[in-house]
């Protein structure tokens, strides 16, 4: 994975995690389901000790540019 800058989209897994919110946003409009998806797509990354920050603050952000910030997502992030 790869980091380019201070952005929090300037990274490999944040946009691997984007494609795959977006996807499921686009099918189906829902923000618990794409954020569903996403934890069990990025599992392992949420573990990690590194990547796990990423993992939260990457949904955070996705959510809140949906309008709708999940309780349990702030909270961690």
């Amino acid at each position: 994975m790869g980091i380019w800058g201070a952005g929090i989209m300037d990274d490999d897994l944040a946009l691997d995690m984007k494609s795959e919110f977006d996807e499921i946003m686009m099918e189906e409009r829902d923000v618990v389901r794409a954020t569903e998806t996403v934890l069990e797509v990025f599992d392992d990354s949420l573990e990690d000790e590194d990547e796990g920050t990423v993992v939260i603050l990457t949904l955070a952000y996705l959510q809140a540019q949906a309008g709708n910030l999940l309780e349990l997502i702030a909270r961690r992030a």
